[in-house]
């Protein structure tokens, strides 16, 4: 067998992998919020995702939809799309590493890619998060082809990966700004075409002007106000873990991704050296940029956001690997393989996202056509993407659901008379810790009168938090920012008049 043939199974296998640990499991959890409002979108038509004031571009939604509206509206097909797209994440992790680091360093960034629990999260979820990654991967493939060999063909490459980039989530900006200050910084030091360069930035501004007025609206609305309530300190500090899925495996590839680092800034001065530095403002800048707007404005950082920045601390770690002498670099590899598929054992065996299925499960087998109320209103969306799918693909959903006796706490005061009226109402709490929510069930309490109660709680699941609850003492406070969604819990109330 030709070295050839051995480099194209070695990473068609690390592909298969890649796909089937992102296959396994893929409709367990259920729809929650975020995903349920991706998918009701995606039902509409174009022109209405389009002009959707939505806080991300619309790319993957008009994705989704595709699909959504060929095979249905189910878990399966809305979470497919980004099972690909973590899979092609790991192909051009390998075709990115190479053009830097080389073969060696290609092939285990792929491999720790393709079984990282971190990115297999995103892999099964109906979020642009999975795409969000191969984008900016894709992105940088084309930067680096055009900074290796400045050709038309390498520039039109460019200028397509990263509007396609800008158009998936607002931080593929940051990975725009991150290069070009390596363009402008230290390229230019070569004498790279500074015209040629330019005239690609401007076409990619043109096309997303299109996409401009909705982001400078959404921007001053999250000067005023954004859903994150404080900046997640312990998020940020402890990046690198949360990108390792696994607090065992973060202390491995810290240490080898320091060493690396440490070992490639002592290469002397050419253009292909200074490649090394790029993929170091790769994994920094995203995070420190939002971070110090967290800091200075309004708190804005999710390490989701600037999950792209995982591929090159994985790369470094990679490249420090495979530098290893042979018996530590089996030893070293067997360990990170070893903890990858523990996270994702783990992980598979709990439940992380709001318990919207088995909790629904419970309602109709209750109702009997009475009225019903959700808290908090937004909850209403995951709640008929179960409860009714008919309904949950209209375009006004909550209309709708009020035409089945379906209430919100926002309906309190339109629909007093309708609730004191009702022989039996079943009330959906969701609840979070810190969240400040009407007592639905206790302004109830006067005209009804609690007959039973169910509760479906989800945890902060994943070897990363099970990690942390065995290192509690030592590092307390990231166990509480570890995940954004934190615990969980649905809680449904069956009352009966009084009357």
């Amino acid at each position: 067998m030709d070295d050839a043939t051995k480099k194209y199974l070695i990473i068609g296998g690390i592909l298969l992998l890649a796909v089937a640990v992102r296959l396994y499991g893929l409709t367990a959890e259920s729809i929650w919020f975020d995903e349920a409002f991706s998918i009701y979108v995606a039902q509409q038509p174009a022109s209405t995702i389009m002009s959707l004031p939505d806080t991300n571009p619309p790319l993957h939604i008009l994705g989704m939809s595709f699909l959504v509206k060929l095979f249905g509206a189910t878990a399966f097909w809305a979470r497919l799309p980004s099972v690909l797209f973590g899979a092609g994440a790991v192909l051009f992790s390998y075709l990115v590493f190479k053009k830097i680091f080389g073969e060696k360093t290609a092939v285990i960034s792929a491999l720790i890619v393709a079984l990282s629990s971190y990115h297999i999260i995103f892999s099964q979820e109906a979020r642009m998060y999975a795409m969000l990654g191969f984008m900016a991967l894709l992105s940088m493939h084309a930067y680096i082809s055009y900074l290796q060999t400045p050709t038309r063909k390498t520039g039109m490459y460019y200028t397509a990966a990263t509007i396609l980039l800008a158009f998936t989530h607002v931080y593929g900006l940051l990975l725009i700004l991150t290069q070009n200050i390596f363009y402008y910084m230290i390229y230019r030091k070569y004498q790279r075409s500074m015209k040629h360069w330019a005239l690609m930035q401007i076409i990619v501004f043109i096309f997303y002007l299109q996409w401009l007025p909705t982001l400078l609206q959404q921007a001053a609305l999250v000067q005023n106000s954004f859903w994150l309530s404080h900046f997640q300190t312990a998020s940020a500090i402890f990046l690198p873990l949360i990108f390792s899925g696994e607090l065992l495996l973060g202390a491995v590839l810290t240490a080898l991704a320091a060493l690396a680092i440490w070992k490639l800034f002592r290469t002397q001065r050419n253009p292909e050296a200074e490649l090394p530095k790029l993929v170091l403002l790769w994994m920094t800048v995203p995070a420190i940029v939002a971070v110090a707007y967290s800091i200075l404005a309004t708190p804005v950082f999710l390490h989701k956001y600037v999950m792209y920045s995982s591929f090159p601390f994985y790369a470094f770690a990679a490249h420090a690997a495979g530098k290893l002498p042979q018996p530590k670099k089996w030893g070293v590899m067997g360990i990170i393989i070893g903890l990858s598929f523990f996270a994702i054992l783990y992980q598979a065996q709990n439940t992380d996202n709001d318990n919207w299925s088995a909790a629904l499960s419970h309602v109709q087998s209750i109702d009997d056509g009475s009225t019903v109320i959700v808290n908090p209103p937004f909850q209403l969306v995951p709640f008929m993407y179960y409860y009714d799918k008919e309904c949950f693909s209209q375009s006004y959903l909550y209309n709708c659901a009020r035409d089945k006796r379906i209430f919100t706490s926002r309906d309190w005061t339109t629909a007093t008379d309708t609730l004191s009226h009702s022989e039996k109402i079943v009330v959906v709490d969701v609840t979070f810790p810190g969240a400040q929510e009407p007592d639905i069930a206790g302004n109830l309490s006067k005209t009804h009168v609690l007959t039973s109660e169910q509760r479906f709680e989800a945890l902060p699941s994943g070897s990363m938090y099970y990690s942390l609850k065995l290192a509690n003492g030592v590092l307390p406070d990231v166990i509480k920012s570890i995940r954004e969604r934190s615990t969980s819990t649905i809680t449904v109330r069956e009352m009966y008049s009084v009357n």
